[in-house]
């Protein structure tokens, strides 16, 4: 336990030792923060009942302390991007899902590799080993995961799915991505051609640091030859649980 908490923040001294202040401010500056171990060091020096006792100006100025020491969710910011992306498919079929080449990965601009199949919460794809490295990795735990954009048919009209999950990187040793999560889905109508439509998913809880985020798209209202549609897409993510339970 640290032998002098005022060493990093001398302003608080003045505050808890000074005797005789009149009722002026017990301001400090917002650098004048502190880790739990320092808290509690702070609270057994100056809260002796055998020493100084308890004053309201020493009171006043550990709440000061405190307050200036943890997040407050309605003014500290904590959401994070974690991709920021748009690329285009050119799909030929209504069962085909597509998703970032191996090769290229999730940030190119044209996505071409696909499997078939259709899926949902239940019916979870086995997505190849290969592709793991394609997708987007969780560099830290990530609350409240939010993935959203626009959905465009530039070619024709119809209804267009999104998949979400997340898996395990390629352990070298499995031929498909292990442990896979469902995150989400959406449909979306794309009911005018050449008209940008938007679409969101809402993960509730968090995803753990290390995991792979998979998307793929499926353009169910195919109808003929090669229809080309544009996606845009931002996920965004919490740094800690917006119920303070972590």
């Amino acid at each position: 336990m640290p032998t002098d908490y005022t060493s990093a923040a001398a302003g608080y001294k003045a505050l808890l030792n000074a005797q005789g202040r009149n009722n002026s401010s017990a301001d400090v500056n917002n650098n004048e923060q502190f880790d739990r171990d320092n808290l509690l060091h702070f609270l057994e020096e100056n809260f002796q009942s055998n020493g100084k006792g308890v004053s309201i100006e020493r009171f006043r100025a550990l709440l000061h302390v405190l307050i200036k020491s943890v997040r407050v969710q309605r003014d500290d910011y904590s959401k994070q991007i974690l991709v920021n992306r748009a690329f285009r498919v050119a799909s030929s079929a209504t069962n085909r899902n597509y998703l970032p080449s191996s090769y290229y990965g999730f940030m190119y601009t044209y996505w071409s590799t696909f499997f078939v199949g259709t899926f949902s919460e239940t019916t979870l794809p086995n997505i190849g080993a290969q592709n793991g490295n394609s997708f987007p990795h969780t560099p830290l735990d990530c609350w409240d995961l939010k993935s959203e954009g626009f959905v465009q048919n530039s070619t024709s009209t119809g209804e267009v799915h999104i998949w979400m999950g997340y898996a395990d990187p390629d352990d070298a040793t499995n031929t498909n991505m292990q442990n896979l999560v469902f995150i989400g889905e959406t449909t979306v109508d794309c009911a005018i051609t050449d008209t940008d439509y938007p679409y969101a998913i809402q993960h509730v809880g968090k995803i753990p640091q290390g995991k792979k985020i998979i998307m793929f798209v499926r353009n169910s209202g195919f109808t003929s030859g090669t229809e080309t549609l544009y996606v845009s897409n931002t996920m965004t993510f919490s740094t800690y649980n917006s119920n303070y339970s972590q």
